[in-house]
């Protein structure tokens, strides 16, 4: 042996211990299969057909052009940020676009932003996943929860798109599992209180489930430091949310206009937002049957799924009545329990504002079913363990059969994979593209902004810097005035769909309404027009043009 040459000796691995990690591999996969199933059946429900279905609507090229102002033009906005929400939402949406390669990596601006909430919503079927395995100690519980989250029609229709309150549910499910499994340290409380701080500022209505989250605070930790981590979670989360005031107070922004603190100089407010956000009333109250909250809750939400609130409902009971031992199962059902009180004051409601409250319908119909399996193994306690568990799965086979059948037969489900809502969109864009001079004065529908001010590649490095969004235009005199649209004659064109001429007509918003009704139709693709504003006829009435579709 060489003098001063230092020798290692390595023990062989024998037979034995390479036996020992094939088998250890093999438990571990085994007991990942379930939550693999769950997070497959997830990714195929959502990105199936997701580029194609649902319709691209306003709120998606509101969120993304509202990205792209961050990374084009170092502004919260296109225009002046008015604090109709906080801006954490579409800054999220800006960081995915830079990180993933900008606006066409997936074929445009609104595919990738469907891609960021395709990944969030992978995401959150993984928290609700945990959630309810770490809340029920049954990973039946767990896999029927993650299914109903991943597959119900109402969480497939709504959760693709790029809206708040889908990037709102991640957070909130982060804050949640971090809550349920702190193992008793306060470093994830204080990671809680900044996921549920961020969520408030994706999406305002996550504070309504502050009161929840500080009941699961207290009762998820251990005795001796609740007194030292309910202040810690409220502090953090408060700071997180201080941030979004802070920024309008350095603004000038926090106070309205004509106020002692506010200045009299003319400029928008938080508060005052904040206040009109929430007084904004006229939807009729939860005791007229005729009221808009009945006629989503009729038409949008049970008409596409009515077993899922029938099971809901029949899940909440449960839960209230029996989980006296296990407190965090009322935390569970207390949100749907919120959210729907919240949207019955009498106050706005969308079809969509039900998005948050579905994976926590479904983590409490899987708690549910848990109790009932609890029970059954009380009752048959004098089965072998080995027989009860298999008597469990084939339960649990049955219930995902069971509710896959009942999935399949609904309408809208054969629609979701099938349909293609997006092309006549994506048509009229390139239509305008092909046969629109780049200098055109337009006034367009949401979704079709990015895409012309930017110009797709295959456009030939052709955009369209004139184009402006239509609410803005109507709300907003200094930007009409800024951007050269003091009348409707200052108009070239207008890009409708059917949405965007309901709002023109019933809103009656100037003077976009009065271009609409001086325009003549010059291409058509179903329910989206490319309309020229004609202006030397201007009182002529036209219901048809040369190019339709």
């Amino acid at each position: 042996m060489p003098v001063g040459r230092k020798v290692v000796l390595v023990p062989a691995v024998g037979r034995r211990g390479t036996w020992r990690d094939i088998t250890r591999f093999g438990r571990e996969l085994r007991s990942a299969l379930p939550l693999l199933f769950v997070l497959s059946l997830a990714l195929g429900a959502h990105s199936f057909n997701m580029l194609n279905y649902p319709i691209f609507d306003q709120d998606e090229g509101t969120y993304i052009s509202s990205a792209w102002a961050i990374l084009h033009l170092g502004k919260l906005m296109p225009y002046e940020y008015d604090y109709g929400h906080s801006p954490a939402g579409w800054i999220q949406l800006a960081a995915w676009l830079k990180a993933s390669g900008g606006y066409w990596t997936f074929g445009s601006p609104l595919n990738s932003g469907r891609f960021f909430i395709m990944l969030l919503h992978i995401g959150s079927i993984f928290l609700l996943y945990k959630i309810a395995l770490q809340l029920s100690r049954r990973k039946s519980v767990a896999v029927i929860a993650g299914f109903i989250f991943a597959v119900s029609p109402l969480a497939v229709a709504y959760q693709r798109r790029i809206n708040l309150d889908n990037m709102m549910v991640f957070w909130v499910l982060l804050s949640f599992y971090l809550l349920v499994n702190n193992k008793n340290h306060l470093g994830r409380v204080a990671l809680s209180a900044i996921a549920f701080g961020v969520a408030v500022l994706t999406k305002e209505t996550a504070a309504f489930f502050l009161p929840v989250y500080l009941y699961v605070v207290w009762f998820a930790m251990h005795p001796l430091q609740r007194r030292m981590g309910l202040p810690l979670w409220t502090a953090i989360s408060g700071s997180v949310v201080s941030i979004y005031f802070l920024y309008a107070a350095l603004h000038g922004e926090l106070f309205p206009a004509g106020t002692l603190l506010g200045g009299s100089g003319k400029h928008v407010s938080l508060l005052e937002t904040l206040a009109w956000q929430t007084g904004r009333t006229g939807y009729g109250s939860i005791l007229d049957t005729g009221s808009r909250f009945w006629q989503v809750v009729n038409v949008s939400w049970l008409g596409v799924d009515r077993l899922f609130f029938a099971l809901a409902a029949l899940a909440i009971v449960m839960i209230m009545v029996g989980t006296v031992k296990n407190r965090l199962y009322l935390g569970v059902a207390a949100i749907p329990v919120i959210l729907f009180a919240y949207m019955a004051r009498g106050g706005v409601i969308f079809d969509f504002y039900i998005t948050p409250g579905i994976p926590f319908i479904a983590l409490a119909i899987g708690l549910a079913l848990g109790l009932l399996f609890d029970g059954a193994g009380r009752a048959f306690r004098v089965v072998p363990v080995g027989i009860r568990n298999a008597g469990v799965a084939l339960l649990v086979v049955a219930a995902v059969a069971t509710l896959s059948v009942y999935y399949l037969s609904i309408p809208i489900t054969t629609e979701v994979f099938t349909a293609n809502r997006t092309a006549e969109e994506k048509m009229a864009l390139d239509w305008v593209a092909q046969n629109l001079p780049a200098n055109t004065k337009m006034v367009v529908d949401n979704y079709a902004f990015t895409e012309m001010r930017e110009g797709r590649p295959e456009w030939g490095g052709k955009n369209f810097p004139n184009v402006q969004l239509y609410w803005t235009i109507a709300l907003d005199p200094d930007t009409r005035e800024r951007v050269g649209i003091r009348t409707w004659k200052d108009i070239d064109y207008l890009l409708t769909t059917s949405i965007m001429v309901m709002d023109l007509k019933r809103e009656k918003l100037q003077p976009m309404l009065e271009a609409y009704q001086q325009s003549e139709i010059v291409a058509k693709f179903d329910e989206v027009e490319v309309r020229k504003v004609d202006v030397q006829n201007a009182d002529r009435a036209v219901t048809a043009g040369p190019w339709v579709r």
